[in-house]
């Protein structure tokens, strides 16, 4: 993933962390700011006496002896605009507008605050992104492997792994059957445009299908990768995993505990 995509926000496609070179020039310009408002610091007060000295703070050249972050400061006068800012500078508000330039994604609907566990859910991100390092995407970067399944006969990508092949068919029939919700799996894209219907609404069984689908992903691609590095897997004890895994995450949320426990039951 291109370092700019992860940090977008999660809305536009990326994990939110911060971009240092977009945060640091407007922690910059908030230097700036204070030097054309003239705040009442000392290092505003030095910065006015010893190199400004009454004159335009936009036009002032600064000398070569100068200090470097004053030179750093001033260097982006020319690109910046806000130093016409009014009296209040807010550094999170403009770092976010410099941040959401990018279209949202739709799939953020069961990405985003989806409750599963955090390496679950970044497993689904990747998967969204279709990022990760399937046959069909090592062949892509020359990389000499098989191009088959390590369930079955087929081509392994994303398309293909979690939902198409047959053995995560298996898989998908019993958390949506224990989910008790009647749906037929079909492949990759197609899911994605029901799970984008689906987790919109905001009833207990759509947050539950949010963690049961980066549970699913993560166990499937987790067992993919002990076949091709030590050739065994358990599909019981993955569809087990999952179901656990999916009442835990969800059972720490009070109001779904009563609906958890029907689901047991049943």
């Amino acid at each position: 993933m291109a370092w700019e995509k992860v940090c977008t926000p999660k809305k536009n496609g990326g994990l939110r962390i911060i971009n240092l070179q977009i945060w640091n020039k407007i922690c910059l310009s908030r230097l700036l700011w204070n030097i054309c408002r003239k705040a009442d610091t000392l290092w505003v007060r030095w910065v006015h006496m010893y190199y400004i000295k009454n004159a335009d703070v936009l036009q002032k050249d600064i000398k070569g002896s100068g200090s470097w972050i004053t030179k750093q400061v001033l260097k982006i006068r020319n690109d910046n605009r806000l130093v016409y800012m009014g009296n209040g500078f807010r550094t999170g508000a403009l770092y976010k507008e410099q941040m959401t330039h990018l279209p949202k994604v739709d799939w953020r609907v069961f990405v985003c605050k989806n409750r599963a566990r955090p390496r679950a859910v970044f497993i689904l991100w990747l998967a969204c992104q279709n990022k990760l390092a399937t046959k069909y995407r090592m062949g892509k970067f020359g990389v000499a492997t098989d191009m088959k399944c390590m369930f079955c006969s087929y081509n392994e990508d994303v398309q293909h792994l979690f939902f198409e092949c047959s053995y995560t068919k298996k898989i998908w029939e019993v958390v949506l059957g224990w989910l008790n919700i009647s749906h037929t799996v079909q492949g990759w894209c197609q899911e994605r445009k029901w799970l984008e219907i689906f987790c919109r609404s905001k009833n207990w069984r759509s947050k539950f299908v949010q963690v049961a689908i980066a549970e699913t992903i993560y166990n499937v691609w987790i067992e993919r990768n002990k076949m091709v590095f030590s050739r065994n897997y358990s599909e019981g004890l993955v569809m087990d995993s999952i179901i656990e895994n999916t009442v835990n995450r969800i059972w720490v949320s009070p109001k779904y505990r009563e609906r958890v426990a029907s689901l047991l039951v049943n």
